[in-house]
């Protein structure tokens, strides 16, 4: 009997073990995904100011689809971030990633972004309905484009 509580102990010991390299795995591969992204600004350093100084990017910039694609990156990421916030109990995992979210939300590229329901972001979608709207930046919403003036 003595032998079997030593193997439930060894077996509960190891189980843990595995568990944090696990937990430690998932948010590297997280944390590599969102290190990609950022080379992409590194790289083309035009973008920054929509994801790093406030700047809008409305429907006429030129820039524009570069940003949004970024920006849907960015939100890949977040997605994956609160995937994993769910699935680990830990404090520190379980708040990091809702303020990575809302801090993100101040750049409007992103607030736009982020805010647009899409069917593949469901942490998202849940984040955003379950988050108490006072804490939440403003939304933001792009104007209707004008038609084009033909002459």
């Amino acid at each position: 009997m003595l032998i079997l509580a030593w193997q439930t102990m060894q077996l509960t010991q190891q189980v843990k073990v595995a568990n944090a390299a696990a937990t430690y795995n998932s948010h590297v591969g997280v944390m590599q995904f969102y290190h990609e992204v950022l080379k992409v600004l590194i790289d083309q350093p035009h973008l920054r100011p929509y994801f790093l100084a406030g700047k809008p990017c409305p429907l006429s910039d030129p820039n524009r689809t570069e940003a949004v694609l970024i920006a849907e990156m960015i939100a890949d990421v977040h997605e994956l971030g609160l995937q994993h916030t769910r699935k680990i109990p830990e404090r520190v995992h379980r708040d990091c990633w809702p303020a990575s979210v809302i801090a993100s939300l101040e750049q409007p590229i992103l607030n736009e972004v982020l805010r647009t329901p899409r069917p593949w972001y469901p942490e998202l979608r849940m984040f955003f309905e379950s988050t108490d709207r006072t804490k939440l930046p403003a939304p933001v919403r792009q104007p209707p484009q004008a038609p084009p003036i033909t002459t």
